[in-house]
């Protein structure tokens, strides 16, 4: 039996719930970033702003059973990574919700960032 210094809590929040549990995946967050890190075919995207064309500060990878559409751009899934679609499962199992996809994001080094902002996606 697993003993938890902090249980798992759902959280009411106004628009949903939020499962609040530091501790999940502890034990294999390294080890899984690491694999993750040499597995995964990263990808520097672009985006518009301010009118001009310039390289996302990270790399990232769209992983799923479909298309993906951000900031006016459609992403191709890629197929997913067993890692990965072990993850999710375990994930969906606890939440008891399924996922149609993951957007992985890597940042690099203290460069990469995406600054304070509200997606409005309809994903």
């Amino acid at each position: 039996m697993q003993l938890w210094i902090d249980p798992p809590q759902w959280l009411t929040l106004e628009q949903g719930r939020l499962l609040w549990w530091p501790e999940a995946f502890a034990a294999e967050a390294d080890s899984w970033q690491a694999q993750l890190g040499a597995e995964i075919s990263w990808q520097q995207h672009q985006l518009t702003m301010f009118g001009r064309e310039l390289d996302e500060p990270r790399l990232s990878c769209w992983m799923g059973d479909g298309r993906y559409r951000y900031l006016g751009k459609t992403r191709e899934p890629t197929i997913w990574h067993p890692l990965v679609r072990d993850i999710a499962r375990r994930i969906e199992a606890i939440c008891e919700q399924p996922f149609y996809g993951v957007l992985l994001n890597l940042y690099r080094h203290g460069q990469d960032s995406m600054g304070w902002r509200a997606d409005n996606e309809p994903e």
